[in-house]
């Protein structure tokens, strides 16, 4: 049995083998080429996938920290924010639709998240919702947590005028004396919450004189602050400023004069004047302190020898002693004294004296009966010494000198000479007798 092909069927698949293989050679030939194709069109897509900016990514930028703005603007407009921003900056989370071609090149600062305190406008605890900036070209921001920051706030006042006082504290080297400083500026503007501004009173400025060079001359220095409350405490300056003339300073000058410096005597002639009372007497004249340190330019203390009193203390009538208070005076020359006033001590008593008294008889007492005595002496000088106005009250004819034989046998004795001054009262006088004992012989 012979087997017949069809001639149709055998053509369509010879021409189906031929076009299959002219692809393949095609393919082969020119392989290079069409991969460089490929490339160029894989790259003209990528490009125009960046171009297209609704073509975006959700990027989520973590602990991110935010910037504050607007401060300055802030305080003119009459506030500021009084709390502690530095713990309420950071920790905040992002969500941003990125565009494709931008996504890696973006961070937390490509949308410069912030507060705007200018935007504030009157004072107490305010909720100030976090900004961030959003551009075609970086994408949107979408979400930002935590969205709001809560803030203190308070009116925001300056008070001018208000004084700067030295305060010097320590002490210059031994023999040397700083006069006290001027402040540059004087006063002082102070810029802050209303809180804190109003309650201060003062400036201070301290100045260490230990710290001074020990040499005659105009000594100049540079000080910080220190600002002082209405109770006399210093007060935290971190959120104030402060100001002179506009500028903002944190010192003062001070300028001063320092001097050698020399001790004094105080002189007490003629301090005194007027007569104590009758009997009595200017016994001595004192003053403590006896010297008095004076500062001065080296040639003004050569020149000077002593200082002197204001005035001087009237003694009259007087018959106790007593001190008064009385004033040095400072010659011009001088800069500085150590004390202006001195105690002045009068020391007054009675006016002593003597009187003597010649050939007063002496008389014996005490004789033993049937006995007679014979005195070696019949009289003898008294001499009183004491106050005049004991002595004054002296007679001479009631003045008793006796011997007292009481007790004595025959023979012959010495015995003191006894003095009776015939007072009433009893006294401070001092009896002398001369001889002050006599011999006497008893038969």
């Amino acid at each position: 049995m012979t087997t017949r092909q069809n001639p149709s069927g055998s053509a369509k698949e010879n021409r189906a083998v031929q076009a299959l293989r002219t692809v393949i050679a095609f393919l082969l030939r020119n392989w290079p080429y069409k991969l460089l194709a490929l490339a160029v069109a894989t790259t003209i897509w990528a490009t125009l996938i960046t171009q297209d900016p609704t073509l975006t990514r959700e990027k989520v930028l973590s602990d991110v920290t935010i910037s504050v703005t607007g401060s300055d603007a802030m305080k003119r407009n009459g506030f500021v924010v009084t709390s502690d921003l530095s713990e309420s900056l950071s920790g905040f989370t992002l969500r941003v639709d990125v565009p494709q071609g931008q996504y890696q090149a973006v961070t937390a600062s490509t949308y410069n998240p912030r507060i705007e305190l200018a935007r504030v406008s009157e004072a107490g605890e305010q909720e100030l919702r976090v900004a961030a900036s959003s551009t075609a070209t970086n994408g949107q921001v979408t979400e930002i947590t935590p969205s709001t920051v809560k803030v203190t706030v308070e009116r925001y006042i300056t008070r001018s005028r208000i004084p700067v006082t030295v305060v010097m504290v320590g002490d210059m080297p031994e023999g040397w004396y700083a006069a006290a400083a001027s402040a540059d500026p004087p006063t002082v503007a102070v810029s802050g919450p209303e809180s804190i501004v109003s309650s201060i009173s003062r400036c201070e400025a301290y100045l260490d004189l230990s710290s001074l060079p020990a040499r005659e001359g105009k000594i100049k220095n540079a000080v910080e602050l220190v600002l002082i409350d209405s109770s006399g405490n210093a007060v935290n300056a971190d959120n104030l400023e402060v100001t002179n003339e506009g500028v903002l300073i944190d010192t003062v000058n001070l300028e001063q004069q320092v001097y050698p410096t020399r001790a004094f005597a105080v002189v007490t002639d003629g301090l005194v004047t007027g007569t104590p009372a009758s009997g009595y007497e200017v016994k001595s004249v004192s003053v403590d302190p006896a010297n008095i340190r004076a500062a001065g330019t080296l040639a003004s203390l050569e020149e000077l020898e002593a200082l002197y009193s204001e005035a001087t203390v009237d003694v009259t009538g007087h018959s106790e002693t007593f001190t008064r208070q009385i004033r040095v005076t400072r010659p011009t020359e001088l800069a500085w004294i150590s004390q202006g006033t001195v105690t002045a001590t009068i020391e007054i008593g009675e006016v002593r004296g003597s009187r003597s008294f010649q050939n007063l008889r002496v008389r014996t007492v005490g004789l033993p009966t049937g006995t007679k005595a014979t005195l070696s002496e019949q009289s003898v000088r008294v001499t009183v010494k004491g106050a005049e106005n004991e002595l004054n009250k002296l007679r001479s004819n009631r003045i008793t000198l006796t011997c007292d034989l009481s007790g004595l046998e025959s023979g012959t004795h010495t015995v003191p000479v006894l003095a009776d001054l015939g007072l009433d009262e009893v006294t401070s006088l001092e009896v002398e007798v001369v001889p002050a004992s006599l011999n006497v012989t008893i038969q």
